[in-house]
């Protein structure tokens, strides 16, 4: 089993997996075999190349709270406006990191915007063409 994660969380991460009455888990680095990360590449100050690929010791039982998320192609060209989902553990209105997966549908942006919301937002950011946009207007 292979999971793509966020290379910056890769050496403090934790997973745990619970059914709806008892927790129970495992530590990450129990079950990963392998880690390929990009820590080489990675820049903290743009977050380019913020991605690790971790190959597991055991696959994962796939239930109502753990199932397999399909990723587009690298080759795969977005139209503008298209509604994406993007989910994660983000930080919460409060300031906290949320105990429970989230998700929200996006709109992609196109490149050329994107670098234009951003600058016009933060000035000093810097969108890399590996980077993808999605967000309101």
């Amino acid at each position: 089993m292979t999971l793509l994660w966020y290379s910056y969380f890769v050496l403090d991460m934790w997973a745990r997996d619970t059914d709806d009455r008892t927790p129970k888990g495992k530590v990450i680095t129990d079950l990963v075999k392998k880690k390929y990360c990009s820590r080489d590449n990675y820049n903290p100050y743009t977050n380019d190349n913020d991605i690790a690929v971790l190959k597991l010791n055991e696959p994962l039982v796939f239930n109502k709270r753990v199932q397999p998320v399909t990723l587009a192609d690298e080759d795969t060209k977005f139209d503008a406006g298209v509604t994406m989902m993007t989910m994660g553990f983000g930080m919460t209105p409060a300031g906290r990191i949320s105990s429970t997966l989230l998700k929200v549908n996006l709109n992609y942006f196109d490149q050329e915007t994107c670098k234009a919301i951003i600058k016009k937002a933060i000035p000093c950011a810097v969108i890399t063409d590996r980077m993808m946009c999605a967000g309101i207007q």
